[in-house]
């Protein structure tokens, strides 16, 4: 039985086809479309493409996708036209309006069976959609247009935690493929949320894309995100609303897409057995789609699917210039990343996967063989120390983490194996739906250990950085960059195992991820936070020739530098001295600190040492924590699990609304609170007033210290505050010889050329010589504050908002932006296309206020502005008071754990 737009058995110079052009005129096989030239292409296109190399050009595991990537050799790309100064700013604003009004559309033409009804609303000026699905079940989406990776349209979001999800298209995107973009976008957020409420088995690889097909076809959200792309192009291809010309654009998109996905097989009739089976496979793939096709989807599926040599003149042509455009302009890989050499980490050399059953075990292999790796590298540094009588040369990455994604394998990686290799806890603060964008950057799959709403385990994620840190020279311990009297910048490595330190000259420019920097000591000024920062603030503000610096060189504690300043006899005037008073206060809160925790050994501690496991869960019954974040309901819930006599009691202001978005402030509630069906062990006492501004220690009647706020006491406190903004632990050494040699120290921020954050550059100028290092991940989201200003940092909070919108369940610096921060950062560096900046791009300031200075009025742009997120609570949130907060990241980091 032949297909509609078969050619008939005729005359091989001469085609006639039955199916209609866009225009609906019926094509004969004369003039244009057909004779000489278009069977000689067929002919040269059969001779010069075979279906091996076919198949060596377009393999599935080149590209890695979870969302909408351009198609190469079609018009749905990441390109932008380019613009006159000024424009951008005025295209970006009507961009952001003609998504939102084209939302609707989309979802009641392709998507109404299965949302309903969306309406718009504007809550406290967060602008957003809601709406229920098929089951009833309410959903929010807001939609944004912001600078995105190179070679992708758009990106989804999907929290199906709070149901409140966010769709992002490119800032760069052609307008007349917002309504595709949009449906791919739905279409897969319905299948994350589908595959989350059944408990379904994620797809470890994509099946609409060209290879063969081996057993059941098992669509992934992103095969089902280019459905909603064909149902969309199906539907505008017989649109009799538009114009002759954009049906026709629809039809070759549509016919692009098809041999795009694999749904038309490539192979030529002599190619008998390439043929048959391309054509089972693209068989396949149809069948698996076909009860997610529109009615006009499957008709176009059927007719325009056949292979090249049965289209009529007009899709023959068209097809041929497109196959042309694919081989001369290869699909990007949007990351760099891909399935194949090395294998993602949980997946076997042979391509196989690593089991649930098999993680613990698989887990302890990859730790053994880290540490052996270590223990080798150290061996060869040692060896080539002893035989060149020079110390080598490498080089050097300094922390690991989700930013080991990034990792070059060429370089020396020192990593101290913290944060998750130590935290007790069951697993990351996000799901696996929420961290599903780490398969694009192949850190690994979210799904394959961790049910789709369940929390990413510790033991997954020890897994995935183990392997990629195994993949190179690495050791075991922690560095410090210091400045030599020779001009060259060395590491000084302290192993882990004890060993001796080992230095190492370093070559190139040097990157620093040693994650989110430490907690503010309670009554701490945010200007001066660490005795680091006050012994710099000194050394500012005394006298060169003042021997106090000198002694303060040789001292860490607060207690010692107070001995310091009194000895000298000038602590009374510091005290008096208006530039000092943020480091004298820092200097203070410091030392009472030291001395409370020397008084109430393992009674006082900061989140992090809890996080850490570096505290004993047995030495109080009851516990306040101070400062109602991430980090503290981490520790409440690792307290509680490890003491089952234990009780918790979070006191605090406000709770960051990024909380709600999660899974462990839900699960904590339902255990733990009373208010919540829990046992009573874990309380919460919100409100304005609770902010802890020093340590809330107090005696009762027998002399016994206790701490308290407000109604709330407790035996053991833990302080659980802001985030310190210092220089990196790892190149204070480089700070402090820029000191001494009175020398420079500059900052800049680092973009790729796309718009996206790197992370920042440290620039240490003295003695005639500059030291480049450059910090990436979750470290480069706090700016230090004696190098940047707070509006710089402010910048930066905005724009990591919109990055990672708080709906995502993730802060800026969380786990999975960091690891793709990271590969963005290797890719740039390997292009040579990392750029510094003063600030942020442009291209990142919200619509409304870059409206300001187009011809748009202010007015007109509120109406489409982003703003602050609000959460829809239910009546169990209801206990705790909300406070709906700016979406920034400085509230998301917050919640960092």
């Amino acid at each position: 039985m032949k297909l509609p737009g078969t050619p008939k058995a005729s005359s091989p110079s001469r085609f006639e086809y039955r199916h209609l052009a866009p225009w609906d005129e019926p094509f004969t096989g004369s003039g244009r479309y057909a004779g000489r030239n278009l069977v000689r292409r067929l002919e040269n296109l059969g001779k010069s493409m075979t279906i091996e190399n076919e198949e060596k050009s377009i393999k599935s595991d080149d590209v890695i996708v979870i969302t909408a990537t351009e198609i190469s050799g079609t018009s749905f790309t990441g390109q932008a036209a380019p613009t006159r100064k000024g424009e951008i700013r005025v295209a970006r604003h009507e961009l952001v309006g003609l998504v939102r009004s084209r939302f609707s559309d989309v979802v009641n033409g392709l998507y109404s069976d299965q949302l309903h009804p969306v309406e718009r609303r504007d809550v406290e000026e967060n602008d957003y959609f809601a709406m229920s699905d098929h089951r009833e079940k309410a959903l929010t989406v807001r939609l944004d247009v912001i600078p995105l990776p190179a070679g992708i349209i758009a990106r989804t979001y999907v929290n199906t935690t709070s149901e409140n999800h966010t769709i992002q298209l490119s800032d760069v995107i052609d307008a007349q493929h917002i309504g595709r973009a949009l449906s791919h976008e739905l279409g897969e957020l319905l299948a994350v949320r589908e595959r989350a409420r059944s408990n379904e088995a994620t797809p470890f690889q994509d099946s609409l894309t060209r290879g063969a097909v081996r057993g059941p076809v098992a669509l992934s959200d992103e095969d089902l995100g280019r459905v909603g792309e064909i149902n969309y192009l199906a539907d505008r291809m017989n649109d009799r609303t538009l114009t002759v010309r954009a049906r026709g654009e629809a039809r070759k998109e549509f016919s692009f897409l098809l041999d795009h996905t694999g749904l038309r097989s490539r192979a030529f009739a002599r190619e008998t057995q390439a043929r048959t089976e391309e054509q089972q496979a693209a068989d396949l793939r149809a069948a698996s789609i076909r009860r997610h096709l529109s009615p006009t989807a499957l008709r176009e599926l059927q007719q325009l699917s056949v292979p090249i040599h049965q289209l009529g003149g007009f899709d023959t042509h068209a097809l041929l210039d497109f196959r042309d455009r694919v081989r001369s302009q290869p699909a990007r890989n949007v990351t760099g990343a891909g399935i194949g050499n090395p294998p993602v980490p949980g997946f076997r050399a042979d391509g196989s996967a690593i089991s649930r059953v098999e993680l613990s075990a698989e887990a302890q292999l990859m730790a053994d063989t880290r540490t052996g790796i270590s223990r080798r590298t150290l061996d060869e540094l040692r060896s080539e120390t002893l035989r060149t009588g020079q110390p080598p040369s490498r080089k050097i990455i300094i922390g690991g983490g989700a930013s080991l994604a990034g990792r070059a394998p060429d370089a020396l990686l020192v990593d101290a194996r913290g944060r998750w290799h130590l935290d007790p806890g069951e697993g990351i603060f996000q799901s696996a739906d929420q961290v599903r964008e780490i398969r694009a950057v192949s850190l690994g799959h979210s799904h394959q250990f961790t049910d789709p709403t369940s929390r990413v385990t510790m033991q997954a994620v020890q897994l995935w950085e183990d392997t990629m840190a195994s993949r190179g020279p690495l050791v075991d311990g922690s560095a410090r960059l210091v400045a030599g009297e020779d001009g060259n910048l060395w590491a000084h490595i302290v192993p882990n195992d004890g060993s001796e330190d080992i230095r190492v000259r370093v070559t190139g420019v040097p990157t620093v991820a040693t994650g989110i920097p430490p907690q503010l000591i309670p009554g701490a000024d945010l200007a001066v936070p660490t005795m680091a920062a006050v012994h710099d603030r000194l050394h500012k503000i005394l006298p060169d020739d003042s021997p106090v610096h000198e002694r303060l060189s040789t001292v860490t504690t607060a207690r010692e530098t107070l001995e310091v300043l009194q000895q000298e006899n000038i602590e009374n005037t510091l005290r008096a001295d208006t530039s000092a008073r943020a480091a004298i206060r820092t200097l203070d809160a410091t030392a009472q600190w030291e001395g409370v925790r020397e008084g109430l050994p393992g009674k006082v501690l900061l989140g992090d040492e809890v996080s850490d496991n570096k505290f004993d869960p047995y030495v109080a019954k009851s516990w306040l924590i101070s400062g109602a974040s991430g980090n503290a309901v981490s520790a409440a819930e690792i307290i509680l699990a490890a003491n089952p006599h234990a009780k918790v009691a979070i006191v605090g202001s406000n709770i960051p609304p990024v909380l709600f978005e999660q899974i462990p402030l839900l699960i904590a509630r339902e255990r733990y609170d009373a208010s919540c069906g829990g046992d009573g062990r874990l309380s919460f006492h919100i409100a304005p007033e609770n902010r802890t501004r020093e340590i809330p220690i107090t005696y009762n009647s027998e002399g016994e210290a206790r701490f308290r706020v407000g109604d709330v006491e407790a035996e053991a406190y833990i302080a659980s505050l802001a985030r310190t903004a210092p220089v990196p632990e790892a190149v204070q050494g480089l700070n402090r010889w820029v000191q001494t040699s009175k020398g420079g120290l500059e900052g800049d921020l680092m973009f790729d050329k796309n718009s996206q954050y790197l992370g920042y550059s440290l620039s240490f100028r003295g003695q005639g010589v500059e030291h480049q290092v450059h910090v990436t991940g979750a470290a480069s989201g706090f700016l230090p504050n004696t190098v940047f200003s707070r509006q710089v940092q402010n910048a930066l909070n905005d724009m990591g908002a919109r990055q990672v919108p708080l709906q995502s369940g993730s802060p800026a610096v969380g786990f999975a932006p960091t690891a793709w921060q990271s590969v963005l950062l290797a890719k740039a560096r390997e292009k040579g296309q990392v750029e510094l900046r003063k600030e942020p791009p442009s291209s990142w300031t919200k619509a409304e206020q870059a409206s300001v200075v187009s011809q748009y009025s202010i007015a007109a742009a509120s109406n489409l502005s982003p703003a602050p997120a609000t959460r829809q609570r239910s009546r169990r949130d209801a206990s705790i008071p909300y406070k709906a907060a700016i979406n920034s990241t400085s509230a998301a980091n917050r919640a960092r754990r």
